[in-house]
């Protein structure tokens, strides 16, 4: 059997299967934070979904990239006009719906460099230290939220929907600190 001379990847709008696994809610009874494995499935689907969304724009773009699973680099591909508006897009969706998050999320550029080369990986490992840090990664599938639908709307023309205001000012926490403070 021959391979085909050109694999085609499906459109951009199949991801969108993917993206209601993300946003699905919890069971019922329990919290998020009282059900880690739900939580750590969330944040593998919502970091292969980011990984998607940037290829796919590279690769609508005409731009190249590496066969990578980090976020960060494949962020950095993109023009800087279009990580612009990605960062635009990511501050104003957090000033609609956090109210307050770790430092770590302040940018697009932070969190991705915070989730490392390959996140996928280290979270499904949460429990064991990453390779390149003393901590295990963080959970944050609010975070992770607010990322996808910025690169939806700034790098794929998806709408927004009714006109997002600003209700905060989002407040960022050191994680370092508070990981100190829970130590002592």
């Amino acid at each position: 059997m021959t391979e085909p001379e050109e694999t085609r990847l499906p459109d951009i709008h199949w991801t969108e299967g993917l993206l209601d696994y993300f946003n699905i809610a919890g069971p019922p009874e329990r919290d998020e934070y009282d059900n880690p494995g739900f939580s750590i499935g969330r944040q593998i689907v919502g970091l292969h979904l980011v990984e998607l969304l940037l290829k796919y724009a590279l690769r609508d773009r005409g731009l190249e990239f590496e066969a990578t699973h980090n976020l960060k680099q494949l962020f950095d591909s993109l023009p800087p006009s279009q990580q612009r508006a990605v960062e635009r897009k990511y501050k104003q969706l957090l000033q609609h719906e956090v109210r307050e998050t770790w430092d770590i999320a302040r940018t697009v550029k932070k969190f991705l460099n915070y989730l490392g080369r390959n996140p996928i990986t280290e979270t499904r490992y949460v429990w064991e230290p990453r390779r390149d840090s003393p901590k295990s990664i963080l959970i944050t599938p609010t975070n992770l939220r607010m990322l996808i639908y910025a690169l939806y709307i700034a790098l794929h023309d998806y709408p927004e929907g009714s006109p997002l205001e600003k209700r905060y000012r989002t407040r960022f926490i050191s994680l370092e600190e508070s990981m100190r403070e829970q130590r002592n």
